[in-house]
């Protein structure tokens, strides 16, 4: 990529190009943040990640009208599919289950972590216990097989799923020991999960960062409500002016 400036045309450079009539799936990723599209009836396929299903969801409209100028022959080799979480899942192990036939709870963002000065793309996991940090190889075929349950503890290493996006357990927090949450007025994709450990005695934090404000709001009025019923007491959110990148 070139420097961003004037034109799209004049500073992106094309890496892949696929003819349309070539297309033969196109699925819509977990919440609606991602977009994954294969080609060549699935000799080949790429994952898009806006990682905002507003943005996703546009554009796949958009590319769902372009796809109605294709010849009927065309069109109808293209299937349109949407992520949905069953027992055969890649993230269904961590999920909380009941004897009710109701779909497990959950919330999923895709987020960035904040380390410092740098970022890098995690996925952040939400039950109604437990906060979970996964690092997600989101490349791969449609087909998947349900990988093994994990224990509590969180795994460096990345769980057998077959073909297939795959995941590991970067970190993960049991709910009670979020003790608040730091907004920042001059940063407002920006938020830091406080823990506190009863045993040790000791704090840690996630720093993250999300794509836009509605996305904070959204997982804040999620992780409110099962806290709260925990605790039967507000969670502790603290906005401050600026973001210190140093601590």
């Amino acid at each position: 990529m070139g420097e961003i400036c004037g034109p799209p045309a004049s500073w992106l450079q094309p890496t892949l190009a696929i003819p349309l009539q070539d297309l033969s799936c196109i699925e819509l990723g977990l919440a609606g943040q991602s977009l994954r599209v294969e080609w060549a009836a699935g000799a080949g396929s790429c994952v898009l990640l806006p990682r905002d299903a507003k943005h996703c969801r546009a554009f796949l409209e958009e590319l769902t009208d372009v796809l109605q100028s294709l010849p009927p022959t065309w069109r109808s080799s293209v299937s349109a599919t949407e992520e949905e979480v069953t027992p055969k899942h890649r993230l269904w192990p961590l999920l909380e289950r009941d004897s009710s036939s109701e779909p497990p709870r959950f919330f999923y963002l895709q987020v960035f972590l904040v380390e410092g000065p740098a970022t890098c793309p995690v996925s952040l996991l939400l039950t109604l216990s437990t906060l979970y940090l996964l690092d997600e190889d989101l490349v791969g075929s449609q087909a998947e097989t349900p990988p093994p349950a994990v224990s509590g503890e969180a795994s460096e290493k990345a769980l057998p799923s077959g073909p297939g996006p795959s995941f590991c357990v970067r970190e993960q927090q049991p709910l009670s020991s979020l003790s608040s949450v730091l907004l920042y007025r001059t940063a407002p994709e920006d938020l830091r999960l406080v823990f506190y450990d009863e045993v040790s005695r000791l704090e840690s934090f996630w720093a993250l960062r999300v794509v836009c404000p509605e996305q904070l709001t959204t997982l804040l009025a999620w992780i409110r409500e099962p806290w709260e019923q925990l605790f039967s007491i507000g969670l502790r959110t603290v906005t401050q002016e600026a973001l210190d990148l140093d601590r």
